[in-house]
């Protein structure tokens, strides 16, 4: 469902790999929360990086599982990434 947001763009495609267990991991997480989030980190990964592919990169081992978004935009400037999880902040380009 948060992949939908990649479908749209004319520009880039969504390339989701997993890595370890075979089966999707389990988690403990509120789902609907869990899909905003990265609904919205996908939703970035289309506003502010070149046309091309977003990828999704999941590794499941040893009951841990770690998701990872790359894309090939410019990234965070220096000094802001504690600042991402502020409401309403977006981060400033030199």
């Amino acid at each position: 469902m948060a992949a939908s947001v990649v479908a749209i763009s004319h520009d880039h495609y969504l390339n989701i790999r997993q890595h370890g267990a075979v089966e999707s991991p389990h988690l403990q997480a509120d789902a609907g929360l869990l899909c905003i989030a990265i609904a919205n980190l996908l939703d970035n990964a289309v506003k502010y990086s070149p046309p091309g592919e977003i990828a999704i990169d999941i590794h499941s081992d040893a009951g841990q599982t770690e998701l990872r978004i790359r894309d090939h935009g410019p990234g965070l400037p220096a000094g802001q990434a504690e600042l991402i999880f502020e409401r309403y902040r977006r981060g400033e380009h030199t």
